[in-house]
């Protein structure tokens, strides 16, 4: 059994243009202090997300086109990503949605326990 932080970054954005890219750096040092996650993977199309999640040792899964859109699922790309990575269902699966800009390491903590 893993705990295996997921994060969902496609490149385009409707409505403010890559905010995926500023709140990357937010999102991934929050994860970084949490010492119980196994593996982190990054889904996007976007090369500078792909670069930015490798340069932190991070797993990357380079997103499909057809997976990019605005009206793809994040369950439909999570779905993919579990496929193709060949992921254990024993796994425990945490979604980190970048914009999400409060993240509080006491509420991970205990949605872990």
């Amino acid at each position: 059994m893993k705990h295996l932080a997921f994060v969902p970054a496609r490149r385009g954005s409707e409505g403010f243009k890559h905010k995926n890219r500023r709140f990357f750096d937010n999102t991934a040092n929050f994860i970084d202090q949490l010492n119980w996650v196994d593996q982190v993977i990054v889904s996007s199309d976007d090369e500078d997300l792909i670069s930015k999640a490798k340069e932190r040792n991070y797993t990357a899964h380079i997103r499909s086109h057809e997976l990019s859109g605005p009206a793809v699922s994040i369950k439909s790309v999570l779905e993919n990503v579990i496929i193709e990575m060949d992921l254990s269902a024993d796994d425990y699966v945490w979604l980190f949605y970048l914009p999400v800009l409060y993240k509080n390491r006491v509420d991970f903590e205990e949605a872990k326990r």
